[in-house]
This record gives structure tokens, C-alpha cells and sequence, in this order.
């Protein structure tokens, strides 16, 4: 049902590249199916203890810290 908005979207934005009608249809119809496909997602998470929790922490906000850095 998502695809039909989508579909019109591009035919009216190949028709005329300034239709507004048509950006809203296919970005409106674009996010639509994003939440669609984040809403059925099923995410399983193993049992892990506190420890590894912190040290997965630990090591993700470094390597952004290093990132950020380093894009100085």
C-alpha cells in the first residue's frame, strides 16, 4: 500500500521536477516504509553482564572521541 503513493510520487515528479505534490508523495511514502520496516524489526539481545556492557561503552565512545578528533 506504501508503494502506490511512492509510484505516483515519481511519475509526477518525471511529469514536472517541480511538483511539490510529488516530493511530499514519495518522501512522505519513503518514511512510511522506513517505520514500516523499523516497526517489524525483531532484535534479539544475548545475556551479557555488566562488565562487557562497560567495556563495549568504554570502546564505542573512544572511537568517536578519536573520530571527532581526528576530522579537526
Amino acid at each position: 500500500m506504501v508503494l502506490i503513493p511512492f509510484i505516483f510520487g515519481i511519475v509526477m515528479i518525471f511529469f514536472n521536477i517541480k511538483n511539490i505534490w510529488g516530493w511530499l508523495l514519495m518522501f512522505g511514502s519513503m518514511i512510511m516504509l522506513l517505520f514500516g520496516i523499523i516497526l517489524n524489526l525483531q532484535i534479539y539481545m544475548q545475556t551479557i553482564s555488566a562488565l562487557e556492557i562497560l567495556i563495549m561503552l568504554v570502546l564505542i565512545v573512544g572511537g568517536a572521541g578519536l573520530m571527532l578528533r581526528g576530522s579537526k
